[in-house]
């Protein structure tokens, strides 16, 4: 698998839709869209007010209605983009978890492969 992890990329300037006085909903453009635990650790980390979404490759946060807060190295962005760290550190231990178990799975399976070989050869020399 290999988790390759998620960035902000920009946001929708045309997706902004008011929220309350000041307050808008701001689409963030995603590099790609998240699995589903990556998805619930984002939204689940987020603090309640800031209302986190994340609806396809977005990730919808309210922020304050203001420019600089919004575009690229403002709060906001900042915001999402730490949620985004945090997420995709958290997948990237549940992605690592699942590649040791399937790991595991298949040595077992080779091994039990093996010893199959070796059954079926002891039997061949016993018949002989």
């Amino acid at each position: 698998m290999t988790f390759r992890g998620i960035e902000v990329l920009s946001f929708d300037k045309g997706g902004i839709l008011p929220d309350a006085d000041n307050i808008v909903m701001v689409p963030y453009i995603l590099s790609d869209q998240p699995p589903p635990e990556w998805k619930k650790c984002f939204e689940s980390r987020a603090p309640p007010e800031a209302a986190a979404q994340i609806v396809a490759n977005q990730a919808r946060y309210r922020c304050p209605k203001n420019n600089v807060a919004i575009e690229r190295d403002g709060d906001c962005w900042k915001k999402v983009a730490a949620l985004v760290a945090q997420a995709n550190e958290y997948y990237r231990e549940i992605d690592a978890q699942l590649e040791r178990e399937q790991a595991k799975k298949r040595q077992e399976q080779l091994q039990k492969e093996k010893e199959q070989r070796e059954f079926e050869e002891w039997r061949r020399t016993l018949r002989q």
